[in-house]
């Protein structure tokens, strides 16, 4: 990966505001919406956990997994209620891994509470 801490945080901090500008959108009257939102949270979870990868190991804390990433967060103080962010994964990987329409509408209706929670806790990451 050749781009910096800084250059993944920005990224990150983007990524939620096209995320959000994402879901402000109404998957009914445009199919796309679904899919599109849906990619949107799986790149902010994919940056998310490398920025958490990067605070950590400027704390000396070596992580090489996103569950790892936001188990270690959750540890430092960084995030709040841990099964949310397991939660998050779990939403990420049944969504990358398969696509059903059942199942992008059932996490489709996360999708605010996990933009809420990533907008939050980017606030209590330390830059690395």
């Amino acid at each position: 990966m050749s781009s910096t801490p800084e250059e993944r945080r920005f990224a990150l901090g983007r990524a939620l505001d096209r995320f959000g500008e994402a879901l402000a959108r109404d998957p009914a009257a445009d199919p796309l919406v679904l899919d599109a939102t849906i990619q949107r949270f799986e790149f902010c979870v994919d940056l998310f956990w490398r920025v958490l990868q990067d605070a950590l190991r400027r704390e000396g804390i070596a992580v090489a997994s996103p569950r790892a990433a936001f188990r270690g967060a959750y540890a430092q103080g960084w995030l709040d209620q841990e099964a949310i962010w397991l939660a998050m994964i779990e939403d990420r990987n049944r969504t990358a891994d398969t696509y059903r329409e059942a199942l992008a509408r059932e996490v489709f209706a996360r999708l605010p509470g996990h933009l809420a929670a990533m907008r939050a806790a980017l606030a209590r990451v330390p830059a690395a």
